[in-house]
């Protein structure tokens, strides 16, 4: 369930990240073309999106929260083998 709601996260993150990165690639596919190059959009996609505040704010909350359920599970099995 961690990784599935975090994946998700992501996924909604780079969908507006691809949106950006796909726009400004449009604007500069032309210049670059001219010159010989090529523009990764998708290595570019994912960096943008493991760098952006978003994305780290996200990962904070959803570990925060991940973690205060361990810390919950862990405190119950703790009652449970003292009794």
């Amino acid at each position: 369930q961690y990784r599935e709601e975090r994946d998700k996260g992501y996924d909604k993150i780079k969908v507006e990240v691809e949106k950006q990165v796909r726009l400004a690639a449009q604007q500069l596919a032309g210049r670059a073309a001219a010159k010989g190059a090529v523009i990764d959009m998708q290595s570019s996609v994912e960096a943008t999106v493991k760098a952006s505040p978003e994305w780290k704010t996200f990962v904070a909350r959803h570990d925060n929260t991940y973690n205060q359920k361990f810390k919950e599970h862990i405190a119950r099995l703790r009652e449970k083998l003292n009794v």
